[in-house]
């Protein structure tokens, strides 16, 4: 699955400091992947998604409040705290 290859090739890239640019790259691949999806595990890789995009937005200093709402929003609806439509819009 594509998304698994991404998350790969970030966890690949992240070890190495001058390649950190990379893994981001790759991270944001991911989260791109992941708002496609509809099959089963779709929530759980937005939510998974969502939190290392915004890991990667902290490390770059551009972590902002809209990015803590919709990763926020995904990890709801993958771990089921509300019984909610989605409204992760990631």
């Amino acid at each position: 699955m594509a998304y698994e290859q991404h998350y790969a090739l970030a966890q690949f890239f992240g070890d190495d400091p001058d390649d950190k640019w990379l893994a981001d790259h790759f991270y944001f691949n991911c989260m791109n992947v992941a708002v496609k999806m509809k099959d089963d595990g779709a929530a759980q890789l937005r939510a998974e998604a969502s939190i290392n995009a915004g890991k990667v937005f902290e490390s770059l200093g551009e972590l902002r409040y809209d990015t803590i709402r919709d990763a926020r929003a995904c990890s709801k609806e993958f771990f089921g705290v509300h019984n909610f439509k989605s409204s992760c819009t990631m």
